[in-house]
């Protein structure tokens, strides 16, 4: 029997000021790959985290609008809706 994980996270605050914390529910260490994407699927932010409590801020050009924060590793791959407010 393997033992099921669930992996998830967490952005706040939610809307942003450009600033967040992410903050990742998973097993084991993993390098996890983040992405914000704009509502048209480009990406506008790409980093690599080694750890599973980060503090992120976002370049100053991105403007105010909708956003989605990919999370991608071995063990997670989730998407989550994020609102830039400066």
């Amino acid at each position: 029997n393997e033992e099921l994980s669930i992996a998830f996270f967490n952005v706040y605050p939610n809307p942003i000021n450009g600033t967040f914390k992410l903050v990742l529910n998973i097993k084991g260490e993993q390098a996890i790959n983040v992405t914000v994407f704009s509502l048209l699927g480009e990406a506008v932010y790409k980093t690599t985290l080694a750890t599973k409590t980060s503090h992120i801020v976002l370049p100053e050009h991105l403007e105010n609008g909708n956003y989605f924060i990919r999370v991608a590793g071995q063990k997670i791959n989730e998407t989550l809706p994020i609102i830039l407010t400066r």
